[in-house]
């Protein structure tokens, strides 16, 4: 007993004073020194990676920043990331990480992804299975463009056009070496298992050789076209845009808005009334609304209902436009008019409205483009008075103008939407602009297919609405993009020297009145004069050929990313056990932007499966008040400030030193002191992770409260006391008690000494904390497999702390100081739920588990007696005793 209480004070008397001591021999460790009481060895021996060896004592308390140093190195180190050597033998489980941007940080949506994801990877891992999950890099065509593109104008006061297209792209190139490993580094130290072997950016040789083959085949199966068509139009950017390029403005009414390139706040959220006045008939007039009155410069009709009795005498009349004396029909439309809606008659802009575009086609409008790339309106159209001037900075004028003429017929206050660019803010304009489309209608309705006969399944199901809303009524898909950096298209336009060219418009192809030029594509330059040649009959040599200029949307390269990871087009990924991918685990807000078009792109070029069976989509998380994070609100959180901490001083100069608005960075500032008056505490990987892992409740949004998160770095403290607790436990026994068995079948020794006991019944706290656990095992491994992350997360905390900390160990300490069979037992039953535990906590907590892990193999067996003990990561996944693996 003296011995026994003797250990019990040192165990609970830990010197304080060795943790600066401790972290010195660690960061020894780093740059692998060896220190003299200090010796952490990893070992590759024949038989594969031998487990970590730790002879220090175990720290009195919990301390993120030490545990989270060193594991992911070994881990990558020993090639647990990668897929297994008897891969073929193995159940195969496979996903791909969507690619995130190369121009910025990982943001706590991100942090979201890759703590799912490796749950999930990290558990089928433990299962036994041949796992790869495969990282990626997106070149971000817009969004990196724009920041060199600011870069430069900032620091050398140059502009892409001043470099050219070839020493800007180069400029972008090597910005993307300089800063393309942050993110690589943020998904590390998230904890993160990818193979980093088979890492993909969008731009590689592969991918490119992938984006290639694919447009070649669309468009030799008539798929993808050139035309004139609606497209959204950043007049900042000078490009077109897919609409996840833009972000909504909801107004309540009237409001003034800054607006990049316009010198003075802009009006929104008004209807302006203003008359035609009918020809030959100054006294009839024709009234009509809008909230951009500087389009009229565009209106080719003024539409109304044909069974409108109050305008059936204009049938077939014309009207004058206001300001520019134009002379315009009267069309009947009963889609776009509805007589009982204002004064049921509507200005009709083909050129500047989808809806009014529309309109034009059933009735062979002419379509007018009133402004130039930069928003600036064309003097042809808009007159001395407002050519050249912005289009938003000659709205007010155009106002003025109506009521000099007096035409103007009033207004009011109304709510409206205000789409903006996502990067420059600029307002976007709707403009008929010649672009390439792919026709999508045949390939979503089979990816609609997909899910409707269970070939797909999405989880939460509640997304099938959306997905069945998107895939319902496919438009055109524009994917060209005014930009130089990106896949640029591999469409040539071939002219004979010499003739006058003649461009097809609606599609590429031969200019049927001449024959001298014609749009061809080919995967290279080659192929296409092979192509071009044939086309116009005349010999390639002949040929002058100009590739085009634009670049494909970063989307169409996304949507192959699959078949890229496994090398297509070269190799088939359907030889591949891992092809189709298990899962696809993604935001539910790329629903359609990625996941759908990669059923579309991906089961398309290589079928007849779809890349992936089932989906998985996580909520968009917001700030503790339900709000949306924005830099303008000051509540965007860095998953690394959240891990490592951040004092409130260093929030404010990092808030201080972005690219935001001065005004939206004074609000940023103010919102920061009043939520983080202190700073933000330090939360550590794991406890980031399993916060959010336990936020995964059923719902469509996570309202994220960091101190909620700080409370999960108290659980890790939590398992690090039952950890020591057991650790101090295990030399209660007898040398050699524990090593004589293999530790991760101590349960069954443990099962037979309590039934060969004929007290039997003494034993009931034993019996009922190993019911637990069994019950504990089956629900978390059931959560897991069906993705309820949530109730997966709350199900360990409450085995954790309620059964085994509060319970439990307090039961067992008085056993600690007995002798005979009650010690062994209870020393027996703490180590096989203590390891257990670890392992069922691991794929959410990774490191603290192979620390604590580690410690305890090491104490319970100083030999390593199989692969499966080397590392947690490879530790088989708990189940139920007498169950089935």
């Amino acid at each position: 007993g003296g011995v026994g209480l003797r250990g019990l004070f040192f165990f609970y008397s830990q010197n304080m004073q060795l943790a600066a001591a401790r972290r010195t021999r660690r960061a020894l460790f780093i740059s692998h020194v060896s220190a003299s009481r200090f010796v952490r060895t990893f070992a590759t021996g024949g038989g594969g990676p031998e487990k970590a060896s730790l002879r220090e004592d175990i720290a009195s308390a919990y301390d993120p920043s030490e545990v989270e140093t060193y594991w992911y190195e070994w881990w990558d180190r020993e090639g647990y990331f990668g897929d297994s050597a008897a891969a073929g033998e193995k159940e195969a489980f496979s996903m791909i990480l969507p690619p995130p941007n190369v121009t910025g940080t990982l943001h706590i949506g991100h942090a979201l992804t890759c703590t799912l994801q490796d749950i999930l990877t990290r558990y089928h891992r433990m299962k036994g299975k041949n796992v790869i999950w495969i990282p990626g890099l997106d070149h971000a065509g817009i969004a990196t463009q724009s920041v060199v593109e600011r870069k430069l104008a900032t620091e050398k006061g140059l502009s892409r056009h001043d470099l050219g297209r070839d020493r800007m792209v180069k400029e972008i190139w090597e910005w993307k070496e300089s800063h393309g490993g942050k993110i690589d580094d943020q998904l590390k130290r998230m904890g993160s298992s990818l193979d980093w072997s088979k890492q993909v950016f969008t731009l590689d040789p592969k991918a490119s050789e992938a984006v290639s083959e694919a447009f070649v085949r669309l468009h030799d199966e008539g798929l993808i076209y050139r035309a004139n068509r609606l497209v959204n139009w950043c007049p900042k950017l000078n490009t077109a845009l897919s609409d996840i390029e833009t972000s909504p403005i909801d107004l309540d009414g009237a409001q003034k808005l800054n607006v990049p390139g316009v010198n003075s706040k802009v009006q929104f959220g008004r209807l302006e009334r203003f008359a035609y006045k009918v020809e030959g008939d100054p006294n009839e007039e024709l009234v009509v609304a809008t909230t951009r009155p500087e389009t009229l410069f565009g209106d080719t009709a003024v539409a109304i209902h044909p069974d409108d009795g109050r305008y059936s005498h204009l049938h077939g009349k014309a009207l004058i436009q206001p300001l520019t004396g134009r002379r315009v029909p009267v069309v009947l439309d009963s889609v776009l008019v509805d007589p009982e809606k204002g004064t049921g008659a509507v200005k009709v802009t083909p050129g500047h409205d989808s809806n009014d575009f529309a309109c034009g086609e059933r009735h062979g409008l002419e379509i007018i483009e009133i402004m130039r790339d930069d928003g600036s309106l064309l003097p042809e159209f808009a007159g001395e008075e407002f050519g050249n001037v912005n289009r938003l900075e000659a709205r007010e004028g155009v106002l003025e103008g109506l009521k000099s003429q007096g035409l103007y017929r009033g207004g009011e206050d109304m709510p409206m939407r205000v789409t903006v660019c996502s990067r420059s803010g600029d307002v976007i304009e709707p403009r008929v602009k010649m672009q390439w489309f792919l026709d999508t209608k045949d390939m979503a309705a089979k990816a609609l297919e997909y899910q409707r006969s269970g070939d797909i399944e999405l989880i939460p199901r509640l997304h099938t609405k959306t997905w069945t809303h998107w895939l319902n009524d496919p438009h055109p898909w524009c994917i060209s993009r005014q930009l130089w950096w990106g896949h640029r298209i591999p469409a040539y336009f071939a002219q004979i020297p010499g003739k006058s060219p003649e461009i097809p418009g609606e599609s590429p192809g031969i200019s049927e009145e001449s024959k001298t030029s014609a749009w061809v594509v080919g995967r290279n330059e080659h192929e296409a004069r092979i192509r071009a040649s044939k086309a116009l009959d005349i010999s390639p040599e002949l040929l002058s050929l100009t590739q085009e200029e634009d670049v494909l949307d970063t989307w169409f390269s996304s949507g192959l990313f699959p078949l890229v990871c496994f090398g297509w087009p070269n190799d088939s990924p359907s030889d591949s056990s891992l092809y189709p991918l298990s899962v696809l685990e993604t935001g539910s807000d790329i629903l359609f932007f990625w996941v759908a078009r990669m059923v579309m792109l991906c089961s398309h070029l290589h079928p007849p499966h779809a890349p992936f069976s089932k989906v998985f989509l996580h909520p968009m998380v917001r700030d503790s008040q339900g709000r949306k994070m924005s830099k303008s609100l000051g509540n965007v959180v860095d998953p690394l400030d959240l891990i490592q901490g951040k004092d409130l001083e260093l929030l404010i100069a990092a808030t201080e030193q972005g690219n935001a608005d001065p005004k939206e960075k004074k609000i940023a500032v103010k919102a920061l002191k009043k939520d983080f008056p202190k700073g933000i505490p330090e939360c550590g990987t794991d406890g980031l992770r399993f916060s959010l892992a336990a936020y995964m409740q059923q719902g469509e949004k996570i309202n994220l409260d960091i101190h909620r998160v700080q409370n999960y770095r108290f659980l890790c403290n939590k398992l690090w006391q039952a950890t020591r607790f057991t650790l101090r436990s295990l030399t209660f026994l007898e040398e050699g008690d524990l090593s004589s068995d293999s530790p991760l079948h101590c349960r069954e020794t443990l099962e037979r000494l309590l039934k060969s006991q004929k007290d039997y019944h003494n034993f009931l706290p034993e019996q009922w904390i190993l019911a637990k656990f069994d019950k504990g095992c089956k629900v978390i491994t059931e959560a897991i497999e069906s993705y309820s992350f949530g109730p997966a997360a709350n199900a360990l905390q409450g085995l954790m702390v309620s059964e085994f900390c509060d319970v439990y160990i307090e039961f067992s300490k008085p056993n600690l100081y007995r002798s005979g069979v009650s010690r062994e037992v209870s020393v027996r039953c703490l180590f096989v739920l203590c390891e257990g535990i670890l392992r069922l906590m691991h794929p959410f907590m990774p490191f603290v588990t192979e620390e604590l892990w580690q410690r305890v193999i090491h104490k319970a067996s100083e030999s390593t007696k199989s692969k499966e003990e080397s590392s947690i990561m490879v530790a088989t996944y708990p189940i139920a005793w007498g169950g089935e693996g």
